[in-house]
């Protein structure tokens, strides 16, 4: 079952601010998630996040949220590992 991907506003706006290399290595990895919205190597995040996955590419971090009853994968933000935790919107 292909799952949709979804980005959220400032998911595509930090997306398109990144240079072309990097953001083709995170396009990529974010299009195998609709194969596998689970694949190894994903973290579920603690405590109040805790509905949200994080998905590794380099020194960039891909936060998102699955929704199993509508296949869907929002993505929440996208930023290096040292600013993508900062100011993280509550799971819904």
């Amino acid at each position: 079952m292909k799952y949709r991907v979804e980005l959220s506003r400032p998911a595509r706006k930090e997306l398109a601010a990144l240079p072309h290399q990097e953001r083709f290595r995170l396009l990529k990895a974010i299009q195998s998630l609709t194969n596998d919205p689970r694949p190894h190597g994903t973290k579920a995040l603690q405590g109040a996040y805790r509905l949200f996955h994080r998905l590794r590419v380099g020194n960039f971090r891909v936060i998102y949220q699955i929704h199993d009853q509508t296949v869907l994968v929002q993505i929440i933000r996208i930023a290096s590992r040292g600013k993508v935790y900062r100011n993280l919107p509550r799971p819904s």
